[in-house]
């Protein structure tokens, strides 16, 4: 189902009781607020848990990544990732217990459309810090890993990158240092990690979020040039992680059925397509009896 948001628009979840124990946010549980679900129905949730994901999401971003605000997107596809990989599930330490006939609502698979420049990458790097296990990013391109790299690297954050042209030495210190867990995050490319001894690794690995960035390539680049973008499917199955992302600025209707097909066949993942209208820039049309007069 797709589900499209403007910046007034905002998604509140019905599982967040464990992020107070996280956060030490008071809560009042007077207030209420309606809220948005994917059936497009609305129902009524306690504030008090979703004003401290609130301030715990925006704290996280000003103290890890200096962000003073988050997009209500960002919000929607961070807290959908969070929730996806068990962050606030019971098991992560909330005292709640919930009703089994009632179960919360839980994307454990989405497609994200967001704008370029609209803080995708920080969607996936922010709900990296906080979740215990690995999030593994796969890019289409060695400049879009390095830079990557870069910017964990500018902020203290341990990450490791495995390309072509590495050494045996540099990949072996670099799965041991997952396995350990001195780092959390693992950034590559489908031709890389699709080798036998690469998949046995990423079955050792505690994966809790799997990203594929760039995914309008997939069907572009995958069937013409780049035949491994389709073998993603295959690292999913290795590493079985909790949650998968797909992010992309670029998708027609056709390519984002595509890149379902692609990567959640057997299953619907949910949409989430951020407004693309840039309120900055306008067109305005002039008659003119002559273009060469005019002009």
């Amino acid at each position: 189902m797709i589900f499209e948001i403007s910046t007034a628009v905002k998604k509140f979840s019905s599982c967040r009781a464990s992020a107070s124990a996280r956060t030490g946010f008071e809560s009042d549980p007077t207030i209420t607020v309606l809220c948005l679900n994917y059936d497009n129905q609305f129902r009524r949730l306690p504030m008090e848990r979703d004003r401290v994901e609130e301030d715990f999401l925006n704290r996280t971003a000003a103290e890890r990544f200096g962000i003073d605000y988050l997009f209500p997107y960002q919000r929607l596809v961070i807290s959908n990732i969070l929730e996806g990989a068990g962050f606030f599930s019971p098991e992560s330490g909330s005292s709640e217990t919930f009703d089994p006939e009632d179960p919360p609502d839980t994307v454990q698979r989405q497609i994200a459309i967001l704008p370029t420049g609209a803080g995708k990458s920080l969607c996936f790097m922010l709900p990296g810090v906080l979740l215990p296990g690995v999030t593994l990013i796969l890019f289409p391109l060695l400049s879009l890993l390095s830079d990557q790299k870069r910017r964990l690297d500018e902020q203290g954050i341990p990450a490791e990158l495995l390309a072509g042209g590495q050494s045996s030495a540099e990949r072996e210190a670099a799965w041991g240092r997952l396995e350990l867990g001195k780092s959390r995050f693992l950034l590559s490319n489908p031709e890389t990690l699709i080798q036998q001894t690469a998949l046995r690794r990423l079955e050792k690995l505690n994966i809790d979020h799997l990203v594929i960035d760039e995914a309008h390539t997939l069907p572009m680049w995958g069937r013409q040039f780049r035949p491994a973008l389709l073998e993603i499917p295959s690292l999913i199955a290795a590493g079985r992680p909790r949650m998968t992302s797909a992010f992309t600025a670029t998708a027609s209707d056709v390519v984002l059925d595509q890149i379902q097909e692609i990567l959640f066949s057997d299953q619907a993942a949910h949409v989430i397509r951020a407004m693309p209208d840039r309120p900055n820039i306008s067109y305005h049309v002039i008659p003119c009896l002559s273009k060469s007069r005019e002009l």
